[in-house]
Formats: structure tokens, C-alpha cells, sequence
């Protein structure tokens, strides 16, 4: 019996166990064949490709399309600093612009679901970024505004010099402000699972992060009374000179403390 006899359903199994070189390859196979890749698409929304788009001379990169891959895209424009605007003809699941200083508008991303933004300095308004789940805009000088992004699940906004108001951020998963020196009120982020405060040296009252599950604050130096963080399950409180009472941490299932 030829392969194309094969039971639909059969097919469909097989392909569900494939990495997407494999489900490339079978889906050239033949015309039905494609179709069921095509049909399985739904079904497999992790799956993804890496592919190359080379930027032309205006900075107009055209992402796609690609007839014989019908899941995500991943690109990575790291570093290219001629980039400047986008047209998508196909699906993106992860775009990487770290350091792509040619980008001003961000407009048209919404969609992507995993974004790195890291070191571009271009860049004013975010306020359309809230539907990624994954972004990070850390060294980003210009983030100042993030109300925008209270429901992305894994923010990150290290080093963000201007980043001073979080209250809108309590909803977001895992929230990273390693070095975030702006910021001296959190007590809109006792519902974050984890949270890096790395050298917010503006913050002194912790008392709001007692339900928090990971938490960072090593390098706050003006925090002083732990006493409310006894249900954290993993806490690290390294350099952190001025704590000197951890009496109420018994209950605190990992402790970093020196």
C-alpha cells in the first residue's frame, strides 16, 4: 500500500509527534498531504519555523508569505539597525529587534505573541503592545508609560530609567524591573507570581508582596521590615544591608539571605 492511502486520521497522529522540519517535508509530499498539515494547523499553536527576511535598502521588511508552512514564523532581526517598518503575510510567533535602533512605530505588532524590543531606543509609544504575552523592552529609555501592558504574561523592563508608575502591572505573570531606579511604590504587584525588584533602590515598603511567589529584591537597600513576605515561597534578599530581623521568614521555602 502507497503512503497516499494512508488513513486520514492515521496521518494526522503521525504528524502531531512531528517537528515542523518533518511536518515541512510531509506537506510537500503531496496535495493532500498539505491539506492535512494545513488542517492541523489549529491544533499545534506552539509549533513554529525560524525563517530569514532580508531587509531592503528603505527598511521595508515583507514577512512572507509562505504557501508550504501553514503554522508561525520566527524572525530575528537582532541588530539590524536599517529596519525600519514591516508587512506581514504570514502568521509571526516570535520577532526578535533587539537593538534595532531604525524602529520608531510599533504599531503594527500587536499581534505577535513573543517580542523582544531590548535596547531599542527609538521607541515613544507602547501603548499598542498589550496583547503580545511575552515582551521585553528592557533598556528601552523612552518606556515611561506601561498602563498599556497590564496584560502581557511575562513583561520585562530592566533598566527602564523613566519607568515610575506599575500600578497597572498587578495582572501581569512574571514581571522583571531589575534596575528600575524610578520606582518606590509596588503595592499594585502583590498578584504578580514572580517578581525581580533587582536594585530598586527607590522601594522601602514590601509589606503589599506577601502573596507573591518568586520574588527578587536583593540589592534594596532601603528595605528594612520583611515581616509581611512569610508566604513567599522563594525570596532573595542578598545585599539587601539594612534587613537585619528575618524572624518571620521561617515559613519561606528557599531564602537567599547574606
Amino acid at each position: 500500500m502507497g503512503f497516499e492511502y494512508f488513513p486520514v486520521e492515521l496521518l494526522v497522529v503521525i504528524m502531531l509527534y512531528l517537528d515542523s522540519e518533518d511536518i515541512l517535508s510531509m506537506s510537500a509530499v503531496s496535495r493532500a498531504w498539505y491539506k492535512i498539515a494545513h488542517g492541523i494547523a489549529p491544533l499545534l499553536p506552539g509549533l513554529t519555523m525560524k525563517v530569514s527576511v532580508s531587509v531592503p535598502v528603505d527598511g521595508h521588511a515583507v514577512i512572507g508569505p509562505y504557501p508550504s508552512w501553514p503554522f508561525p514564523v520566527e524572525v530575528d532581526f537582532s541588530y539590524e539597525r536599517g529596519v525600519r517598518r514591516f508587512t506581514f503575510n504570514a502568521i509571526v510567533h516570535t520577532m526578535v529587534l533587539s537593538d534595532c535602533q531604525g524602529i520608531n512605530d510599533v504599531s503594527a505588532l500587536g499581534g505577535v505573541h513573543t517580542l523582544y524590543l531590548n535596547g531599542c531606543r527609538g521607541i515613544f509609544d507602547f501603548s499598542t503592545l498589550g496583547s503580545v504575552r511575552n515582551l521585553d523592552l528592557s533598556q528601552c529609555p523612552n518606556v515611561v508609560d506601561v498602563s498599556a501592558l497590564g496584560g502581557v504574561h511575562t513583561l520585562y523592563l530592566c533598566y527602564c530609567p523613566n519607568v515610575v508608575d506599575v500600578s497597572a502591572l498587578g495582572g501581569v505573570h512574571n514581571l522583571y524591573l531589575t534596575g528600575c531606579l524610578g520606582i518606590a511604590d509596588v503595592s499594585s504587584l502583590g498578584s504578580v507570581h514572580t517578581l525581580y525588584l533587582t536594585g530598586c533602590q527607590g522601594i522601602a515598603d514590601v509589606s503589599a508582596l506577601g502573596s507573591v511567589h518568586t520574588l527578587d529584591l536583593s540589592y534594596c537597600r532601603n528595605v528594612v521590615d520583611v515581616s509581611a513576605l512569610s508566604g513567599v515561597h522563594t525570596l532573595n534578599l542578598s545585599y539587601c544591608y539594612n534587613v537585619v530581623d528575618v524572624s518571620a521568614l521561617g515559613n519561606v521555602h528557599t531564602l537567599t539571605f547574606m
